[in-house]
């Protein structure tokens, strides 16, 4: 895997993703190995924000057997799998603990039924992978048996699963990075997007910037996948906006020096002001949280923390007096602990979409998403424009997304290609068209001509040898990025001045368009390519 940012710019893509991190490289992989000509960009490195801050649980939804959602924990654990046999060398195989009480949907029966379905729906987990990453079987032992949980009051059992647990989240972010890499998709770090490229609501491209170098250049694409996490949505500054205002959570979790609860996992629940929609109907799982504590390393990782975040400027930092608070929650949660502030290493902090919302009046929007608020994943995407947007949360099904990118990306294209071939049936054969083309662009005439029928607006004359997507061609594929480029080196047709300057004047208009050109650039432009003509 090499960058190069040359290379980005002189390539015509199906497809740019922005953002490097899980959603991103997972996306990047799978239209990689289905056939895209596909490009990856990530503003800093890869991992480097909300993906590396994480609990590390690849999680097979044992959760979502609480409201029967089988089709969501089947994508978890088929994520799982994948993630488990792309980097098995960082992935642990831990056992997660959780005190059962009462003899209602917290106790023994309930959780050992919820187990036996978990295996059972899961009986393929351990299919083609490592022997030493194997899952076990889960089961609910003795109250008696747990160290952890003698103090609890009224505790009927302690119940035992197992999760695999990522040592290095950063590494397999880059794992996935580097597999979309060997299916033929270019990547580049520090290559910020900085704006979408349109004409008539139709994607052309994408404006980046090279932060090593500073230099920017223009990418061409026909789709763009906005997977840049908090950052969604400033590409389209300037252009018709895909998305309305999006509410955020900041995801909290605390790293605390040494595995002080030994080399297994322990759950418990604490007080939560983020609310799962699935739980709405649920009133014993209100206003509740399952709290992790997970062996890592020499630390222990606990989390997650929600609080709302209305404005993102202030960033994810947290406060003394925030600290304090979530460390009073680790403690009330498990007295036997008591645990200082300064026995915190560290805070990671993230952000994650509390709603991802919608325009219902715009008919060409598409949105795909789960029943939960927070477990929310959003494409949103207009076949007009060629963007979909992609707001995620879960680590762990970061690859069935891909999946659904995936589908909404493949249908969309088959409904362009069914729209473009039936275009084409109503357009008779123009040779004289195809003999203009061929002795100005040679063997790379067919796609002038696929790229002028694809707009009619393209086919309009600016001269009796020349078309305005003709225009378009030589600045998105030829590097045609001032006026004189074009009227001195693109065209094959000689001019009288007079006609050159009428005919340079509309071609500055059009340029104007692509370019974003102001007026006076645009007068520029002219006086420029005029003062060649002495």
């Amino acid at each position: 895997m090499k960058r190069s940012f040359k290379a980005l710019t002189q390539t015509q893509y199906d497809v740019v993703i922005v953002g490097g991190g899980v959603y991103g490289a997972c996306i990047a992989e799978k239209l990689g190995r289905s056939g895209y000509k596909a490009a990856l960009i990530e503003a800093s490195d890869f991992g480097a924000a909300t993906s590396s801050n994480s609990l590390g649980i690849l999680h097979g939804g044992l959760r979502y057997l609480q409201h029967f959602n089988l089709k969501r924990m089947r994508r978890s654990i088929k994520s799982r799998h994948y993630f488990m046999r792309l980097a098995p060398q960082i992935i642990d195989i831990t056992a997660f603990n959780y005190p059962l009480k009462g003899w209602s949907i917290n106790g023994p029966l309930a959780m050992r039924i919820a187990l036996t379905l978990n295996d059972f729906i899961s009986r393929r987990r351990n299919e083609n992978l490592p022997s030493n990453i194997h899952i076990p079987k889960s089961y609910v032992r003795s109250s008696d048996a747990s160290q952890w949980f003698s103090e609890t009051p009224k505790l009927n059992g302690v119940g035992v699963w197992h999760e695999a647990v990522v040592r290095h989240l950063e590494r397999l972010v880059l794992e996935i990075t580097q597999s979309a890499s060997q299916q033929g998709v270019d990547i580049a770090n520090y290559c910020k997007a900085e704006r979408l490229i349109m004409h008539k609501d139709e994607l052309t491209g994408i404006r980046i910037k090279d932060r090593l170098s500073g230099q920017r250049s223009t990418l061409s694409c026909r789709w763009v996948i906005d997977a840049s996490g908090h950052n969604i949505g400033r590409l389209h500054a300037g252009t018709k906006k895909l998305s309305k205002t999006q509410t955020w959570a900041r995801a909290v979790n605390a790293i605390i020096e040494g595995r002080i609860i030994g080399d297994e996992a322990i759950a418990l629940t604490v007080p939560d002001t983020v609310q799962d929609t699935l739980h709405d109907s649920k009133k014993h799982l209100q206003n509740t949280r399952s709290l992790f504590f997970v062996p890592q390393h020499k630390q222990t990782l606990v989390g997650t923390f929600y609080d709302h975040q209305n404005n993102l400027k202030k960033g994810l930092a947290l406060s003394e007096k925030e600290k304090i608070r979530f460390l009073k929650d680790i403690n009330q949660c498990h007295p036997r602990l008591n645990i200082r502030l300064d026995e915190v290493s560290h805070w990671q902090s993230g952000w994650l979409p509390l709603e991802a919302q919608n325009n219902a009046n715009d008919h060409h929007a598409l949105e795909l998403k789960s029943e939960s608020q927070l477990n929310k994943h959003l494409y949103q995407g207009q076949h007009t424009t060629g963007v979909i947007e992609v707001k995620g949360v879960k680590f762990t099904t970061a690859p069935a997304v891909a999946e659904d990118v995936h589908t909404l990306l493949a249908e969309h294209i088959a409904k362009q290609s069914q729209a473009k071939k039936q275009t084409s049936n109503q357009t008779p054969p123009n040779r004289e068209l195809e003999k203009q083309l061929y002795t100005r662009y040679g063997q790379n005439w067919h796609r002038v001509k696929a790229l002028l029928l694809q707009d009619k607006n393209h086919l309009t004359p600016l001269h009796e040898q020349l078309r305005q997507g003709e225009i378009y061609y030589m600045c998105q594929h030829e590097m045609a990025l001032r006026l004189s480029d074009i009227m001195l080196r693109r065209l094959t047709f000689k001019l009288e001045a007079t006609e050159a300057i009428t005919l340079a004047t509309k071609i500055s208009l059009v340029m104007q368009t692509i370019y974003h050109w102001s007026d006076a650039r645009r007068e520029r432009e002219i006086e420029h390519f005029t003062a060649t003509l002495g």
